[in-house]
């Protein structure tokens, strides 16, 4: 069940280094604190595994997850190549409309999960009887959501288009719904910081 995904994302990951070197070298002349700070990381993880003696296992990860030293390099480049790509506004807006989209299906699958689960009775796959939508997971969910969450609203603060605080809303009640504490948390955080700001 999990080990296909890594394996998509592993192969994904790779195909975009392939683009970049024969697209977008143009991105790569200087080097920032973030690059910095991930090599730094990245030594700190080997140097570990090293004196861990078990480095194969460290650096492959154990199945199913495989998360070790070679996948956080994959996720590191994923990273620096996003970063790199958000330069270009047109890249950065197609990338927040896809986001904006995919945040408000995934809460309205946990709004859908729980009517099934609360109201109807269905036996669908729950995690204690939480709604969990596409990730298994309701933190996992919930941290999803908080992103599009945090996003919507500075959009709206930014652009005072109304269909933002109706994203944003789709997204608390979504939040809300799996009952994350963590993501309860990290939304109302969000959401003083955003009265902060746009009330100022």
């Amino acid at each position: 069940f999990e080990f296909p995904k890594i394996i998509l994302f592993l192969a994904g990951t790779g195909l975009l280094t392939v683009y970049f070197i024969l697209k977008k070298r143009n991105l790569f002349h200087s080097i920032d604190i973030w690059d910095r700070l991930i090599i730094v990381w990245l030594v700190i993880l080997v140097v570990n595994s090293l004196k861990a003696g078990n480095f194969n296992q460290s650096f492959w990860g154990s199945f199913t997850w495989h998360q070790g030293i070679f996948l956080q390099i994959h996720l590191f480049a994923l990273f620096i190549f996003m970063r790199r790509l958000f330069l270009e506004d047109k890249v950065k807006n197609i990338f927040m409309k896809f986001l904006m989209v995919s945040v408000v299906i995934q809460s309205m699958l946990i709004l859908i999960q729980s009517i099934e689960i609360n109201l109807l009775k269905l036996a669908i796959t729950t995690y204690n009887g939480r709604p969990v939508g596409t990730f298994g997971q309701p933190n996992s969910a919930a941290g999803f959501i908080v992103v599009g969450y945090g996003i919507a609203l500075g959009l709206y603060s930014k652009t005072k288009k109304t269909r933002y605080i109706f994203i944003a809303l789709a997204c608390l009640a979504g939040i809300i719904t799996t009952a994350s504490l963590g993501g309860i948390l990290a939304a109302t955080v969000t959401t003083f910081v955003f009265l902060i700001i746009y009330l100022k």
